[in-house]
């Protein structure tokens, strides 16, 4: 029973000093297990009577502690886990809310000329639109685009 759990803590991304501290916190149940090995071993070998019933029941009872010892282990220390992921989370969101206002504000000062740019053409293609919209029914494309020569000859046109 000694070799009950053989687990490598490699393959799920743990080093061997966190996978330490988890083995410690299930030693105790498995040692209980090993323990109750050779019960387990003396029963299975005994004639079936009232009395071997009576020691069978005992020796389950005790392998449901043992069981329901471990379960109680796994949910507390996943629930850390689970809580400890979370923590981490809200420390990465945290940051990330700081940092994204600044990285808007320093793009939009290191694009300001793009910026003015394009509401400029906006802006164009807006007053464009209202002038010939009387005389189209769809506004053609790249209006804010055009030259003040390609636009004069085109609303003459």
């Amino acid at each position: 029973m000694s070799n009950l759990v053989n687990i490598n803590p490699e393959e799920y991304g743990l080093d061997s000093v966190k996978a330490k501290q988890i083995e410690e916190l299930f030693t105790p149940m498995l040692a209980k297990m090993t323990s109750l090995e050779s019960q387990f071993n003396e029963i299975k070998g005994l004639e079936i009577n009232p009395d071997t019933c009576k020691k069978a029941k005992a020796l389950r009872l005790e392998y449901v502690k043992v069981r329901t010892g471990t379960d109680k282990i796994h949910k507390e220390t996943k629930q850390f886990y689970l809580q400890a992921g979370r923590f981490i989370d809200g420390w990465k969101n945290t940051q990330k809310f700081a940092s994204e206002g600044i990285e808007k504000e320093l793009s939009n000062i290191e694009n300001y000329f793009e910026i003015q740019e394009a509401a400029r053409k906006e802006a164009l293609r807006v007053e464009r639109a209202e002038l010939i919209a009387p005389c189209v029914e769809t506004e053609p494309f790249g209006l804010g685009e055009m030259t003040t020569e390609i636009w004069e000859n085109f609303l003459v046109g």
